[in-house]
């Protein structure tokens, strides 16, 4: 947990982004399934990075997963 504050702090204002497995791929592209966040301050970069990851149990993301046939793993 440390060693991310220290290097949010060092790069500034962030941009954090998913990385789900089943995101893009010959079956197709998920742009707008899971959350982004932009402009995040380092002090508020654990709340981004929840909000996230929260955003693969939302209704889209676990439909686009069931019809993907895949499950969710996200980075």
């Amino acid at each position: 947990m440390r060693e991310v504050e220290a290097r949010a702090a060092a790069l500034g204002v962030l941009a954090v982004r998913s990385s789900a497995t089943i995101e893009d791929g010959e079956a197709g592209a998920a742009a707008g399934v899971f959350s982004s966040r932009t402009a995040v301050v380092p002090t508020d970069v654990w709340a981004a990075i929840r909000a996230v990851w929260t955003s693969a149990l939302t209704p889209l993301a676990v439909t686009y997963a069931h019809r993907r046939g895949g499950r969710i793993a996200i980075g």
